[in-house]
């Protein structure tokens, strides 16, 4: 497994922890339901956005599944988010950016959320 998915996934880990295993869309918890960790700013927007943990909110699978690829491609656009994350979506997009992320930055991404 590379730095990169090492440091992601790390991320979905505290993100899911952060948010205390609870779905913030609907409110269902770990014990009734999966919970998934969802990235706003998709991981195929590239850049080191991908294992943040702002970037990242728990999501029960049915509200992840539920939301499909509009959740993906225009979180922004989901009444429930911006009530519950008013100007999340914003500083999301002014921290991301999009360059060539090398394998020792990820090494200290991961090494980082582990502390």
């Amino acid at each position: 497994m590379t730095f990169r998915q090492k440091a992601i996934d790390q991320a979905k880990q505290r993100a899911k922890e952060r948010d205390n295993f609870t779905c913030q869309k609907c409110g269902a918890t770990g014990e009734y339901k999966q919970i998934h960790a969802s990235h706003i700013i998709p991981v195929k927007a590239k850049g080191v956005i991908a294992a943040d943990p702002e970037n990242i909110i728990a999501l029960c699978a049915g509200c992840h599944r539920w939301a499909g690829d509009s959740w993906h491609e225009d979180p922004k656009g989901q009444d429930w988010f911006d009530k519950k994350f008013p100007g999340l979506y914003k500083k999301l997009k002014q921290k991301h950016e999009v360059r060539p992320v090398k394998e020792y930055e990820w090494k200290e991404i991961y090494n980082n959320l582990r502390r």
